[in-house]
């Protein structure tokens, strides 16, 4: 408690000093003011030239005084007999010059400099509430002659309003004193004199700068707190009853007490807060992520709030829904490449007995001389041995064409003049993987459905360019071209290509491993025009998918 009221009085002190410094400034003003100057250096004067200066010191005085709001009074003393005065009447005090006297003789000893004088005691003809007077002497900086005095009284009311005690410490006492112990004012009491402290207890404060002590005043404990002005010319001090002290601690100690029990209800609530909308939906959604762990992808996370945990519960939702999404596109994918497997299989019927009976038929044509129908044989056996063969589904374009040819051979054996085939591959591509059976069931198509009907001698181009990330495959023939049923039918969507049965084992097929093995990444193209020809052309990228997704 003593160390608070350390700190009261030196804020307090700090507001005596701005008080003080400005009570100098208003000195300094009328001191180098040069129409003061002026006025106290004439003797004779004119009652037009005195009402003249007077009118121009009044103006001086409201100039000063509006812009200060401390309650004092201002008096300029010419040795001339000049007398001006901001009060209503003029203090006998100041009517004469008494230089070895009070704060005139004050004044002259500071040659210049702001003096200081206690003004408490006054006769009683004279305002009482004056406690405190500044003087400074009005010299001429040319002739160095002293013109007069300007005398300032600060009222009891302007110290007073520097020192507010609270409510809490409406029995406290505070004085304030000179650097000789002469009493200049006390609050709330004006008429409180020094004297009720002891006076060991007051010459300690006057020897110290500050600190605090217990002493006895008006025969009740109480303490006293002292601290020194910066310039060291004036002390304040403050006392209060000890009782008055104690019942401050009880204060305090029960605030302590009743924040202190306000902050664990706040903690509680604040525990209960986060629990309820920060730890549980935490907890809720651990638990939803073990049972996506365990295979359940149809829970939902749910949250009445819009934070962070709200909309991370939200994300949630979207990916457990885009994760079933991809897992069903995944499986009904993998359904369609079974299917497609089961009907090759279903296709070879015995693969190895029937390349077994093709060798025999080999050997008897050639025993026989019959050379076209060993060469027949021998493509058809190498087709059967490249459609039963096992690995990887993806090959080099090399030995893709390789079965190419030995498909062209036997159906320009089938339909001898019925057409030729132009093969222009970049050798570039010829290393390059693809699907197995790409190229082969799209000639089929362009054989069965455009030359077949087609009186004259056709032609087949089969082109493979390479590209910068990729490959194209051209297929064109100048046949009867495709009917717009048809049409409609192959160029459809992928996705609902795939469902199509019409089309037949080879574009179909091509379609559905272009998919399987590319997704969205392949472009398909196809263009005709009945009676002139049919073209396909595809692109299809270096790399191909893994697993489900595309590498």
């Amino acid at each position: 408690m003593s160390q608070k009221e350390q700190e009261r009085l030196s804020s307090v002190n700090n507001q005596l000093m701005y008080f003080l410094q400005d009570i100098e400034q208003m000195s300094l003003f009328f001191t180098k003011d040069d129409q003061v100057r002026e006025i106290l250096s004439i003797d004779d004067k004119t009652p037009l030239k005195k009402n003249a200066d007077y009118e121009t010191v009044n103006d001086l005085f409201d100039i000063v005084l509006s812009v200060k709001k401390w309650d004092v009074n201002i008096y300029l003393i010419g040795l001339n007999g000049d007398r001006y005065f901001s009060d209503e009447y003029l203090p006998s005090a100041y009517n004469d010059i008494r230089e070895n006297w009070g704060i005139f003789r004050k004044a002259q000893q500071a040659k210049g400099s702001l003096a200081w004088d206690t003004n408490y005691s006054v006769s009683s003809f004279e305002k009482k509430d004056v406690v405190l007077t500044a003087g400074r002497s009005i010299i001429d900086p040319k002739t160095n002659e002293k013109l007069g005095y300007v005398m300032i009284d600060v009222k009891d009311m302007s110290f007073a309003s520097l020192y507010k005690p609270s409510e809490v410490n409406a029995k406290e006492q505070f004085y304030l004193l000179d650097k000789q112990g002469y009493l200049v004012t006390s609050v709330p009491s004006v008429n409180e004199s020094a004297d009720a402290v002891d006076l060991a207890a007051l010459d300690r404060t006057l020897s110290g700068d500050s600190g605090f002590m217990d002493i006895t005043w008006k025969d009740k404990p109480s303490i006293l707190s002292y601290y020194t002005s910066d310039d060291a010319e004036f002390k304040l001090l403050s006392i209060i009853p000890l009782k008055t002290v104690e019942q401050q601690d009880n204060l305090i100690f029960n605030l302590t007490w009743n924040f202190a029990l306000i902050g664990i209800i706040i903690s509680a609530w604040l525990a209960y807060y986060l629990s309820k909308t920060v730890t549980r939906p935490l907890y809720k959604l651990m638990f939803l992520m073990n049972e996506v762990e365990k295979g359940n992808l149809n829970i939902r996370f749910s949250s009445k709030y819009n934070d962070d945990i709200g909309i991370f519960g939200l994300r949630f939702n979207r990916m457990l829904s885009r994760l079933k999404s991809l897992l069903q596109d995944s499986y009904e994918k993998q359904l369609r490449l079974q299917e497609s497997e089961i009907k090759a299989l279903r296709a070879q019927i015995n693969p190895h007995f029937l390349y077994n009976t093709l060798e025999t038929v080999n050997w008897l044509a050639r025993l026989n001389g019959s050379s076209d129908i060993s060469k027949i044989v021998v493509s058809l056996g190498d087709i059967l041995r490249y459609s039963i063969r096992k690995g990887n589904n993806m090959v080099t374009v090399k030995e893709d064409l390789k079965q190419l040819q030995n498909y062209l051979t036997i159906q320009e054996f089938r339909y001898r003049d019925k057409f030729t085939s132009q093969v222009d591959i970049d050798e570039e591509v010829m290393e390059r993987l693809i699907p197995a059976l790409i190229i082969q069931p799209l000639v089929e198509n362009a054989i069965v459905h455009g030359m077949e009907s087609k009186t004259e001698e056709g032609t087949i181009h089969i082109r493979l360019r390479a590209e910068a990330s990729g490959m194209q495959i051209l297929i064109e023939d100048d046949g009867v071209g495709v009917d717009p049923e048809t049409f409609a039918l192959i160029s459809a969507d992928m996705v609902e290509a795939t469902s199509f049965e019409t089309l037949g084992i080879g574009i179909e097929n091509v379609r559905r491993r272009l998919y399987l093995s590319y997704g969205e990444h392949f472009t398909w193209s196809l263009s005709t025009e009945p009676g002139k020809g049919t073209r396909i052309e595809i692109f299809i990228p270096d790399h191909v998918k893994e697993g489900n997704s595309y590498a």
